[in-house]
């Protein structure tokens, strides 16, 4: 069974959940270019593009809103946890 279910995995394209998590990602985007005061959609932004492993994204992302919003510990908290995956 196993090598069956390997062999069909390998002819979905693009991978099972690919083409899921681009829409939700650019539905994240909007939404926060839509309102950028609103917490929760930056946080689901934030988680989005973790998933992803976009840190490059997520760094400049959370210091262009942590900047914005000085008070806004998500944006802080992602912004930390980029700078570490970036090992700077």
């Amino acid at each position: 069974a196993f090598d069956y279910v390997t062999s069909f995995a390998h002819k979905i394209e693009p991978p099972t959940g690919t083409s899921d998590y681009t829409v939700a990602l650019e539905r994240f985007r909007q939404a926060v270019y839509a309102d950028s005061t609103n917490q929760r959609y930056s946080r689901h932004l934030f988680m989005a593009l973790g998933e992803g492993k976009r840190w490059d994204e997520m760094l400049d992302v959370s210091t262009r809103r942590a900047q914005q919003f000085p008070l806004d510990f998500q944006a802080r908290l992602a912004r930390g946890l980029a700078l570490h995956r970036l090992e700077k």
